[in-house]
């Protein structure tokens, strides 16, 4: 299983709060035997994931509060364009 796959999965175990505990658990311990993974080796995994998110979020909010706004809207239309250009290239 992919990043992107267990990203889904803690996704909706973590916003669908309708779900049975007894199914997130099924999900858990179905996703741990598929990677190979201990509950506690996804759980470190999971946290620091976490932790490097808000490492990246402050990092931005520091560089944003001493940033050039104009400069920075430059920078992501580029991104953007570039995007958008890698996305009709990969589609046959």
């Amino acid at each position: 299983m992919n990043g992107s796959s267990r990203q889904l999965f803690l996704r909706k175990c973590l916003t669908n709060r309708t779900t049975r505990p007894d199914s997130k658990h099924e999900a858990l311990a179905s996703l741990t035997k598929a990677e190979g993974l201990s509950v506690q080796q996804h759980f470190d995994h999971w946290v620091t994931q976490a932790v490097a998110e808000r490492h990246a979020e402050a990092r931005f909010r520091r560089s944003a509060a001493k940033g050039n706004p104009a400069r920075g809207r430059q920078l992501l239309a580029e991104i953007q364009r570039r995007l958008a250009g890698a996305k009709t290239r990969l589609v046959p």
